[in-house]
């Protein structure tokens, strides 16, 4: 009764889940009353995409008051049909339809395994999570935390230059991704093309669980400058390895 009577509900998890279908659609479903919703999840091993006609129809089409509607969901690790592979321009219509702005990509990272991210705009979370190294652009000013995270392709320097154009004024970077880059320049070519990416608000960087690739990547201030830095996490052996036993500066 307590939560049928509910007019504003914010559920935010950076955990991933296998509930939502079974928990969370029958919670929400009985929010009738809700004026205004949040939503950020990342759901996992879904049978399709958390997609627009799935939020118009078993969400929305129950909440009759709500006027303010803010998301931002994940669902990885989707088996598809390779020949029914829902476009973004499929993943989103439906809220298009009814008024909402939002922003959608998918990624197919194997033949038939798939993940989707949809989200409202403008973006007012301050914590984004990504899957992939397709970043669709974009700007998000209110975002402070970012996360990629990639078992498939690697983040090469072109994806971290959009990053830091992306997220102004990000000040925590979480990068996991043992994947190696294959598109890496040498000192020279970096300083010749005016490439330097600068992060000129980050103070936290956690680069846990990541090749050496990117621990260069950040570290040498010829690839990327970070001039606000003051916590850095790392797995010891890879710092060892990128700055040659403390003997070189980064």
């Amino acid at each position: 009764k307590t939560v049928s009577n509910l007019k504003c509900f914010s559920l935010i998890s950076f955990r991933e889940t296998i509930e939502y279908d079974n928990k969370i659609v029958p919670l929400l479903r009985q929010m009738s009353k809700l004026e205004k919703l949040t939503v950020s999840l990342i759901v996992y091993r879904r049978i399709s995409f958390i997609d627009g006609n799935h939020l118009v129809n078993d969400i929305l089409s129950n909440m009759s008051h709500l006027h303010t509607f803010i998301f931002n969901i994940i669902t990885d690790s989707v088996i598809i049909d390779e020949e029914l592979l829902p476009t973004p321009d499929h993943v989103v219509r439906p809220l298009i339809e009814k008024g909402y702005n939002v922003k959608c990509y998918t990624d197919y990272c194997t033949i038939n395994k798939g993940q989707c991210h949809i989200y409202s705009l403008p973006f007012t979370l301050e914590c984004m999570y990504m899957f992939t190294n397709k970043f669709p652009g974009g700007l998000f000013v209110n975002v402070r935390h970012f996360v990629a995270r990639s078992v498939w392709h690697p983040f090469e320097h072109d994806f971290f230059a959009q990053i830091s154009q992306a997220f102004p004024l990000l000040n925590k970077l979480t990068i996991s991704n043992r994947r190696a880059q294959k598109k890496k320049l040498i000192q020279d070519e970096y300083e010749q093309t005016s490439s330097i990416i600068e992060f000129p608000h980050l103070t936290i960087l956690n680069l846990c669980g990541s090749s050496l690739d990117y621990v260069e990547q950040f570290l040498f201030d010829f690839y990327t400058r970070l001039t606000c830095l003051n916590t850095l996490y790392v797995d010891y052996e890879l710092l060892l390895f990128a700055t040659q036993y403390f003997t070189i500066d980064a």
